[in-house]
């Protein structure tokens, strides 16, 4: 029976992506036990790679990771368990997080294993690099026969992950499109526009004046309107020019209308004439 709550999330689960984890878990399984099977052998004669040890880490920690994937929303749709866990995965971009650096993390390390399985490793006894070994008696034997099939277990450990990569890179697609889809759109800019229509507000609002006042305002407001306005009456007063005073400078030769008449100013002496003749001066009288 589903768990029902008043907040609960949908978080539709399709069979693409049970069998994408579903592979995801298989190939890793089978990569750890293959590569379980190499690093025993290698124990039991000298020391195990150190490639072939982290890459066990890599898958066996993978196949936990792919089963919370799935199994934590399945849970929470079942059972209500782990919502804090089924919010966040259902957020399309942390599956696509998650998926993304365990997709990177499988590639680096099976990359890794590739260089040792097919360059490091010399699947022929008889090499100069397993001279060093001491090896007598029955091991020697064991050693012999069992190299070759080692070589090959190992190599079908890289094999299953890249499989499981595989599986990771296509889970990856199908999330990058649930995200598309489920992405909001950016709002589109619309372009700037100038309006040259007059704003509502410069508009007469009487009719909304009249549906929100009472009658008898509606009637003193009518009243108002109606007589045209009257402007108050100032006093007329007797306009007088009022011309600005002008500076007069005087001079002390200067005559105006009101001083006496000025004495003529004297002009040069008349050559002297013959003795006992003697011209009068002018007078003016006033």
């Amino acid at each position: 029976m589903a768990y029902e709550e008043t907040d609960n999330l949908t978080i539709p689960i399709t069979k693409l992506q049970w069998g994408l984890r579903g592979a995801q878990i298989f190939f890793a399984l089978l990569a750890m036990f293959t590569i379980s099977a190499v690093i025993g052998w290698d124990n039991k004669y000298f020391s195990a790679s150190l490639f072939s040890v982290f890459f066990l880490f890599i898958v066996l920690v993978s196949i936990f990771f792919a089963a919370a994937i799935v199994g934590i929303p399945y849970f929470y749709n079942t059972k209500g368990k782990f919502k804090n866990a089924a919010r966040a995965l259902s957020v399309p971009r942390i599956e696509f997080v998650l998926s993304a650096i365990w997709a990177v993390l499988i590639f680096i390390f099976t990359s890794l294993l590739s260089i040792d399985a097919y360059a490091l490793r010399k699947c022929d006894p008889s090499d100069k690099k397993y001279a060093e070994f001491n090896i007598t008696g029955s091991s020697n034997q064991s050693f012999y026969n069992g190299l070759p099939s080692i070589c090959r277990t190992q190599r079908a450990a890289n094999a299953f992950g890249w499989f499981a990569l595989t599986a990771w890179l296509l889970s990856l697609v199908l999330i990058a499109k649930d995200w598309q889809k489920t992405r909001r759109p950016a709002k589109p800019q619309e372009p700037i526009t100038y309006n040259t229509k007059p704003s509502t507000s410069s508009l007469p609002s009487s009719s909304f004046e009249e549906q929100s006042t009472p009658a008898q305002h509606q009637e003193q407001m009518q009243d108002i309107y109606s007589s045209p306005p009257q402007h108050p009456q100032h006093p007329q007063h007797p306009q007088h020019p009022q011309h600005p005073q002008q500076f007069q400078p005087t001079f002390p030769q200067q005559q105006t209308f009101s001083s006496p008449p000025l004495q003529p100013i004297p002009g040069p002496m008349p050559p002297s004439g013959p003795p006992g003749i003697s011209i009068p001066e002018p007078q003016i009288q006033g």
